[in-house]
């Protein structure tokens, strides 16, 4: 996926919390669409790559800032 930029390592791997052999990787981030889709109805506020792998768009992430939505 292009346009990202910014992508963590979240859940229990990032609170210490992981099992080893049974915990996964999860992956949250935020990206930038381009400006063909910002100005069109291709808008995305969120993609979900796989279930362990979710990216934001920017006014989405805002929003959930200000928000103050944990995720």
């Amino acid at each position: 996926m292009k346009n990202i930029i910014f992508k963590a390592i979240v859940g229990s791997q990032s609170y210490g919390t992981a099992i080893e052999g049974k915990s996964d990787i999860d992956y949250k981030g935020v990206y930038m669409q381009n400006n063909d889709e910002l100005l069109s109805f291709g808008y995305k506020e969120q993609i979900n790559v796989t279930k362990d792998e979710t990216y934001y768009e920017v006014r989405r992430f805002l929003e959930l800032l200000q928000s103050g939505n944990p995720t």
